[in-house]
């Protein structure tokens, strides 16, 4: 008998288990041993804060239950490790996974660990590369290393089921797309898929799509990237922290402890919120308006600028926020698309004007007031139809003062559009206030141009290969 998906889901969370991390065992020593010689070689009492005024997202008291509730299920504990790999390669980023096999019910577990929150990670880049491209490096990895335990190992013989949280969540439903052998996939959190694999692997999507479930904390913000495939599941999220909104996508959000270290997933019926389907519509139809290469370089400035907001902390002011957003204006490329998707949200928001206000209430949900101000000012700013920090101009006015003092406008300009700044109690420095005009002109420049792409939806793989059948000239 398969594990249930909230044995899955421990498993998922066990592999965060790092030793540079607290007082965690290497999985790899292990190998060929039970899980239940693993758990229990954890010195609970040792699992610490190492700044109890600051924990990390998952607290010391998180992974005490998690490894308590491991250590209550005979199936999970009885699980012997096959194998360990972790891919030390050069852009490898260390990625872990791990075999997990019952010989008294013939069930082997291939669990990928995911992504880390660490800004600039190997798999993180990974996860926006997939955008556009059809085969990822990290994935095509994992599916060599899948098919070489496959056969070392034997695991024909076994009921296979594969999963992984986040991007290993990605990998699982890529290897089980790719490779028949797989009889089930499970995956947590993990992201979909461009609309290039879609049109490449349109036939093998179809024969393995059934054999693959999505769980998903309702609000977590990587599930929606791109294209999914396979059923899909939400959960109510809890254990939130420190991250904030950022917490969404972590492996134990789903899970809810009781007084005595059970656990639970709480199923949100009403499926994936509104904010976050306009989100993802959004991203989709944002990244459609672009050609194959600046498709490629807005992609590299979301990863940017998604590493910027996670690394933020709740309570982070507006005035920080916008700090963030001039320093990533300071590479040339980078200040060009920003441009062009600030265009794009203005175009946007004209066509679909609740997007703004769903983003809104998204933010307030996790109590990301500045995230907040900052779109009300961005909005402000570059739409001619609102007040402007809390000074009435027209956007016309407002373009014609950035293009002056872009243009080393007379100091009083300066002054004055100082005044309006400090009206809102933001505070920028010269060299501040020029990169913003620059940004302002050219968003300027691209709303003559921007068309809105129309279709956000998530592509659906039958249309897919009845296009690619219908184009196909030996038809």
């Amino acid at each position: 008998m398969s594990l249930s998906v909230k044995q899955l889901l421990l498993l998922n969370n066990l592999m965060y288990l790092e030793p540079e991390e607290g007082p965690f065992p290497d999985l790899h020593s292990f190998s060929g041993r039970k899980v239940s010689d693993w758990v229990y070689s954890i010195d609970i009492l040792e699992i610490n804060d190492p700044d109890p005024e600051h924990p990390m997202m998952t607290t010391a008291a998180e992974w005490r239950d998690i490894v308590l509730a491991a250590r209550k299920d005979r199936r999970i504990l009885q699980l012997r490790i096959l194998n360990v790999f972790t891919d030390l390669s050069r852009d490898g980023g260390g990625c872990k996974s791990a075999v997990f096999i019952s010989l008294d019910t013939a069930d082997a577990v291939v669990v990928f660990k995911g992504t880390e929150l660490v800004v600039g990670s190997a798999q993180w880049k990974d996860n926006f590369i997939s955008g556009n491209v059809t085969d990822t490096p990290h994935q095509i990895r994992a599916l060599e290393w899948y098919r070489k335990v496959y056969l070392e190992y034997h695991l024909d013989q076994f009921e296979i089921t594969v999963t992984g949280h986040s991007k290993g969540g990605n990998k699982a439903k890529y290897i089980t797309v790719l490779d028949d052998t797989v009889d089930r996939c499970v995956s947590f959190d993990g992201e979909g898929f461009s609309d290039c694999f879609f049109s490449k692997y349109g036939m093998e999507i179809l024969k393995n799509e059934h054999k693959i479930e999505n769980h998903m904390v309702d609000y977590d913000y990587i599930s929606i990237l791109l294209n999914d495939i396979g059923t899909k599941k939400y959960y109510l999220g809890y254990n939130y922290g420190s991250g904030g909104f950022a917490e969404n996508h972590l492996a134990n959000t789903f899970m809810r402890f009781d007084d005595q270290g059970n656990f639970w997933l709480d199923e949100n019926k009403e499926g994936r919120p509104a904010e976050m389907i306009a989100l993802d519509e959004f991203a989709n139809s944002y990244l459609r308006s672009l050609d194959d290469e600046e498709r490629t370089y807005a992609l590299e400035m979301m990863n940017e600028l998604l590493n910027a907001v996670l690394s933020l902390k709740r309570g982070m002011s507006r005035d920080e926020i916008v700090k963030i957003f001039l320093q990533m204006a300071e590479n040339d490329d980078t200040r060009r698309h920003i441009a062009y998707f600030l265009a794009y949200v203005i175009r946007f928001e004209q066509k679909y004007p609740a997007v703004i206000r769903l983003l809104t209430k998204l933010f307030e949900r996790f109590d990301m007031g500045g995230l907040v101000q900052y779109i009300d000012l961005v909005s402000g700013i570059l739409n001619w139809k609102k007040q402007i920090l809390w000074v009435s101009l027209s956007f016309d006015t407002l373009t014609a003062a950035f293009h002056a003092l872009h243009r080393s406008a007379p100091q009083w300009v300066c002054r004055n559009l100082g005044a309006y700044l400090e009206k809102a109690g933001l505070y920028l420095s010269e060299e501040e206030i020029a990169m913003l005009a620059d940004v302002v002109e050219m968003t300027d420049s691209f709303l003559r141009t921007v068309v809105v792409f129309e279709d956000g939806t998530d592509r659906d793989v039958h249309v897919s290969v009845r296009n690619s059948c219908r184009n196909d000239p030996q038809e």
